[in-house]
């Protein structure tokens, strides 16, 4: 159900054993960052970016705060080594931030923390020490709600914690090449020109948990114009590498965001 992301396939091995990844490792680190916005670009626009989007790209901004927290580490057990990821490995990111008592597996498939909610990123060391840790709580506190099913437009959640990735809108938007609008999504876009946060925003965890971030670092760098057809008609592959330098919607790429584009205008016409 991975569809196109044919990366998921691959080193099942490393996935399961951390120290396969990492020869030596016998600790995992996990820790979570908070990117929660502190504005809401959906409330008075048409077309909708996920919110992980809206600052600065996350993955070597918090690589960076690990490797101070690995300095950290080393000036109380020396020769420490210790390997840092952020989203960029075979590793099994929400399976060792649960281990860990940072939370537990949501219905929609995301981890959720009982003091934060989910709007976080999820970053690790894996370090060559077995440090001395406690036996954290795991527990599910999901319960019988059932939002966050009830409120995907495609049905991707099908089942708790089980997501059909080609069902899904961020799939559609951000990792799907093609340029034939998949079946599953046509007529549901609800206008998603760049991921999908409504399993996320329907959560009633995030509903009483989630605070705007502090770090200035995702401060939205998409602004009024972005949300524009005419900022994208006009807009060049260079000029679009420069506007987005730093930003994650350099993932999907300008083709694939005017793709998004049309496939919204579809739906507009058919209605």
């Amino acid at each position: 159900m991975h569809g196109e992301m044919r990366y998921m396939e691959n080193n099942r091995e490393k996935r399961l054993d951390p120290a396969i990844l990492e020869e030596g490792t016998q600790t995992v680190i996990s820790v979570l960052l908070n990117y929660y916005p502190t504005v809401d670009l959906e409330e008075n626009e048409k077309w909708v970016f996920s919110k992980y989007a809206y600052g600065k790209d996350y993955h070597y901004f918090i690589k960076d705060k690990l490797a101070l927290l690995l300095d950290f580490i080393n000036k109380f057990i020396p020769n420490t080594e210790g390997r840092i990821f952020v989203d960029s490995a075979p590793v099994l990111d929400r399976a060792w931030a649960v281990e860990s008592g940072l939370g537990w597996i949501g219905k929609n498939g995301n981890l959720i923390s009982p003091k934060h909610g989910s709007f976080f990123f999820i970053g690790e060391i894996l370090l060559n020490q077995k440090l001395h840790y406690d036996q954290p709580e795991t527990k599910n506190y999901c319960g019988n709600c059932t939002k966050c099913i009830d409120a995907c437009p495609t049905q991707a959640i099908y089942a708790p914690k089980c997501v059909d990735a080609r069902k899904c809108l961020s799939y559609a938007t951000i990792e799907y090449r093609g340029n034939e609008k998949p079946e599953e999504i046509n007529g549901k876009m609800n206008n998603r020109i760049y991921g999908c946060d409504i399993c996320q925003d329907v959560c009633p965890w995030n509903k009483k948990h989630a605070t705007a971030t502090k770090e200035e670092y995702f401060t939205p760098i998409i602004k009024e114009e972005c949300f524009t057809e005419k900022f994208w008609d006009k807009l060049s592959n260079g000029a679009f590498k420069k506007y987005f330098n730093s930003s994650p919607i350099q993932r999907a790429g300008l083709k694939q965001i005017r793709r998004n584009i049309s496939w919204l205008k579809q739906e507009s016409k058919k209605e």
